[in-house]
């Protein structure tokens, strides 16, 4: 097998050198972690845990704006979600079109490549559930727009996918559903979608030139549908057939998606993974870790001389751990998925988020797996929260609660592999620690976030400081 890597994981590499010196008892292992942070190695470590934290606030937002497909992209739904799919084609095809404005026995599809780099990756055994039956119901809906020569073709791919997708979020045409019995045999063979009689006549409206914006849903669909994107080198193809076997084609050349709630609700505590745009912001209270420091140093918190700024001492490592359980979540893959942190920080007087680097504590993950995982076996969920609490402490004189931002990522196939990363193994084998594909699950947090969590963090402190 070759060996394989993804650029997802290049902004890991500087921070495994250091695995989790920090997590060691001994003063050795706490020494070499200062002084490859650039600290004075003289400087007490001390660990303070923080218990019966519960969340002052939490709400989950989700981006419903469209957003690229070209890739790869998905069409049906996912538990709570739909993911529709939008199509951009340009062609010109005058000598088609002057027979096919007057045919008696014109119809039309769209062929779309099912992903088979994710259907028949070896770890998932998707073959075990083929064939692939569904009396599925697709709503069409488009907007035409005709033209002579290669003038008004070149004039559409000058639109910026960006233009495209704000204009997406527009879009109003009147919707058409078509109904037919889908079977797959294969994932290695195409998804034939029949276009509705009303496209079909709207494109015998065509002399010389098109462009066809092209959206479909599939939101009573009983799974989801993962296919190739317009860049992925097998595009969707719409093709249209006259008599006599004349026809003609043309690939997408862009593609958009959108995704959201198939029912409208008040603030959902849910995040789903998939890429798509969600995230959840959790608001901890500051009295209480302002208490626990005050009482943990013996002297105020927060600093109030000068300019407020609290730089006594340093955070090497803050983590919040919470409760969880797998009835928690709804999985199509069965695999552990990773919770994502990015903490609020001050950047130049404006707060910013910036994302969390996760340490590694090797001892811990050849035991139990990684901590930062949901959907696994675990009871809780630990996630490192360093930058923000280290930039929280520093500005603890303002008046804001600690707060923190979490998403879903990609499903890990290795829980407890301390690599962390695409790797070759002793044996010369190429293990991949994530799947290289999204799993589209759901994990609803309110039952967490109503428990008490456990904060701790190890300070660097200069009132350890030997003189």
């Amino acid at each position: 097998m070759k060996k394989a890597f993804f650029l997802y994981f290049l902004v890991l590499i500087p921070i495994l050198g250091v695995m989790a010196c920090v997590f060691d008892s001994d003063d050795v292992g706490v020494s070499s972690y200062l002084a490859d942070q650039n600290l004075p190695t003289n400087y007490k470590v001390q660990v303070l845990s923080i218990d019966g934290l519960i969340p002052t606030s939490a709400k989950g937002y989700l981006n419903a704006a469209p957003y690229a497909a070209n890739d790869r992209a998905v069409l049906g739904t996912s538990f709570d979600l739909y993911h529709d799919l939008y199509f951009d084609f340009a062609f010109r095809d005058e000598d088609f079109f002057s027979g096919f404005a007057k045919d008696d026995e014109a119809n039309g599809s769209l062929e779309l490549h099912l992903l088979s780099s994710f259907y028949n990756f070896p770890s998932l055994n998707y073959t075990d559930s083929l064939p692939l039956k569904e009396e599925l119901t697709l709503s069409f809906s488009w907007v035409l727009a005709t033209g002579k020569g290669n003038a008004f073709i070149d004039s559409i791919g000058d639109v910026y996918n960006s233009e495209w997708h704000a204009q997406l979020k527009t879009w109003k045409a009147e919707t058409f559903d078509t109904t037919y019995s889908l079977e797959i045999d294969s994932f290695d063979s195409l998804l034939i979608l029949p276009l509705p009689s009303a496209l079909v006549e709207a494109m015998q409206t065509v002399s010389d030139a098109c462009r066809l914006q092209l959206k479909v849903s599939a939101k009573g669909s009983s799974r989801l549908y993962r296919l190739n994107g317009s860049y992925s080198g097998l595009p969707p193809l719409l093709r249209l057939r006259g008599s006599e076997n004349t026809f003609t084609g043309a690939a997408s050349f862009r593609m958009a998606a959108v995704s959201d709630y198939i029912e409208e609700s008040d603030n959902r505590l849910v995040l789903h993974s998939g890429g798509i745009a969600e995230s959840l912001i959790v608001e901890l209270p500051k009295e209480k870790i302002m208490t626990a420091l005050s009482e943990f140093y013996g002297d105020e918190f927060p600093y109030a001389e000068g300019d407020g700024n609290d730089v006594r001492q340093t955070v090497i490592i803050a983590q919040i751990t919470m409760p969880i359980s797998k009835a928690q979540g709804q999985s199509t893959l069965d695999k552990p998925v990773l919770m994502e942190v990015r903490s609020f920080v001050d950047s130049l007087g404006k707060e910013a988020q910036v994302n969390e680097f996760y340490k590694i504590n090797k001892a811990l993950v050849l035991e139990k797996g990684h901590p930062n995982f949901i959907l696994g076996d675990s009871d809780s969920l630990t996630l490192q929260i360093t930058y923000g609490m280290r930039d929280f402490i520093n500005k603890a004189k303002s008046n804001d609660n600690f707060r923190f931002c979490i998403h879903l990522g990609y499903p890990t196939l290795e829980l407890y592999d301390p690599n962390y990363r695409n790797h070759i193994n002793i044996d010369g084998d190429s293990i991949f620690f994530y799947l290289p594909h999204f799993d589209y699950a759901r994990y609803d947090l309110a039952p967490s976030l109503e428990k008490p969590m456990t904060m701790k963090l190890w300070l660097a402190t200069k009132r350890g400081e030997e003189e």
